[in-house]
């Protein structure tokens, strides 16, 4: 009893103080021309990100989702899209919809992305047009382009708390910093239940928390960590044989993106080929029913069906590749080169060269289908990850690749674990500096933060 006591006390130890690190982390940047590292408020920094806060903030404030206005008051100097986008006018991550003619059509078919163009007047955009159509702008509402999982989430959890508009920005980012944190404990906790003990457990805390992007993106203000965390809920509901449970999270997965629609059918196919018809099917209803609600939301709200994104999808796809895996500014293997453990294991286990318990071996099977699933379809999409830092499109899917990765190492021999050792503390060096020069290091490789970081010694 003594011992139990002594290593909870111990657990709580360690995991408060990885909370406080990842919240010092995420007050602190590196400012290349002073050559310091200074305590900020969390900020938006590029990307995607604005434009997220930005629906935050409609939805708590003007308690709606059109974004016309928003854009125009962040162009004159307002919060909307955090404290480094005032005075800026950004290009608009939004479908037109013209409610007098049913048309829509997405914000950058229409206008030419980063081309300025001095206006005035409520039709300014402050754009130059590459397209004829919604000439009259008086009528026409702005939607995000961007699936409202996300942003609406956010929105919800931050609703009860009565702040400012310049507020919303570190609300967000401490939601995100929490739910990162929150999915690293949850995978603590995964593992022990398949079979690992507390210190083969922590060892895959301590690759998902310092040697891979997580740390990085629990920082950033975008959805992955938050799809992170309910693909491990999923997991947990499907070892608990609550296939309902497991298909409402990857509703909300597919809410935020829709794209792990795939992590639900891979878990689904799982089932079906170990013969649990009966799970499967609740899975795959509940799945259903969610998919039909997303489509029937988007289509009341612009008119289209599917929102994914903001890029123009007749464009984004090409010849599929392995691209997601090595390109060497997004490529998974690279930023994450534990990985490589994880591959060979994969093929010993499907070898029957690797024997682990029964519930390992249905949590192994889960996340082979469904990452086997996930990269046939990624590996046809143009943009790697878009501006951003390494993988992040893989982000979600590193709390199981993690566990799944111990699993095969304790079974390994004494040459992968060994081997599994080296890419582990590789993947520190890539991770932590990666992390300290979070914005400094966006579409780079792997180790343009440590090339900062190594002059400093």
């Amino acid at each position: 009893m003594n011992g139990r006591i002594v290593e909870k006390g111990g657990l709580l130890i360690f995991f408060l103080a990885l909370l406080a690190f990842m919240w010092a982390m995420s007050r602190h940047v590196y400012h290349p021309t002073t050559g310091e590292i200074q305590t900020i408020i969390p900020q938006v920094f590029s990307g995607d990100e604005p434009h997220y806060l930005m629906v935050v903030n409609s939805i708590l404030f003007d308690r709606d989702l059109e974004l016309q206005d928003d854009y125009r008051r962040v162009g004159n100097g307002s919060f909307q899209a955090g404290v480094n986008f005032k005075g800026k006018w950004l290009d608009h991550h939004t479908i037109l919809v013209d409610p007098k003619s049913g048309r829509t059509q997405v914000w950058n078919s229409v206008f030419k992305l980063g081309e300025r163009e001095t206006c005035s007047g409520h039709d300014c955009v402050g754009f130059k047009r590459m397209s004829p159509e919604f000439q009259d702008l008086t009528d026409v509402r702005e939607f995000s382009s961007h699936p409202i999982g996300f942003p609406g989430l956010i929105a919800i959890l931050l609703a009860p708390f009565p702040l400012a508009l310049w507020q919303v920005e570190e609300g967000m980012l401490v939601i995100i910093l929490i739910v990162s944190w929150i999915t690293l404990v949850l995978t603590y906790i995964l593992a022990r239940r398949l079979g690992l003990t507390a210190l083969q457990s922590l060892f895959g805390v301590f690759l998902l928390a310092f040697a891979s992007p997580w740390l990085v993106y629990s920082r950033s203000y975008y959805a992955e960590p938050i799809l992170g965390f309910f693909l491990v809920l999923g997991i947990f509901a499907m070892s608990s044989h609550r296939p309902i449970f497991a298909g409402l999270a990857i509703c909300v997965a597919l809410w935020i993106k829709p794209p792990f629609l795939l992590v639900g059918i891979g878990w689904l196919l799982e089932r079906f080929l170990s013969r649990e018809w009966k799970q499967g099917i609740y899975l795959g209803l509940m799945m259903g029913l969610g998919g039909m609600i997303f489509l029937t939301f988007n289509y009341f709200v612009t008119g289209k069906l599917f929102i994914g994104g903001n890029a123009d999808l007749t464009q984004a796809w090409g010849f599929p590749s392995a691209l997601t895996l090595y390109d060497m500014q997004y490529g998974l293997l690279l930023f994450v080169p534990w990985l490589l453990i994880l591959m060979v294991g994969g093929v010993a286990f499907l070898l029957n060269n690797l024997k682990i318990g029964p519930e390992a071996t249905i949590f192994v099977r889960q996340v082979w289908i469904s990452s086997l699933l996930f990269f046939l379809l990624i590996s046809a999409y143009i943009y790697l990850g878009g501006s951003c830092y390494g993988p992040r499109f893989w982000v979600p899917f590193l709390p199981l690749f993690a566990v799944a990765t111990i699993l095969f190492v304790v079974q390994a021999g004494k040459f992968i674990q060994w081997l599994a050792w080296g890419l582990g503390i590789l993947s520190v060096f890539i991770a932590i500096p990666g992390a300290i020069f979070y914005r400094n290091v966006w579409d780079q490789g792997p180790f343009a933060g440590l090339r900062i970081l190594l002059p400093h010694f």
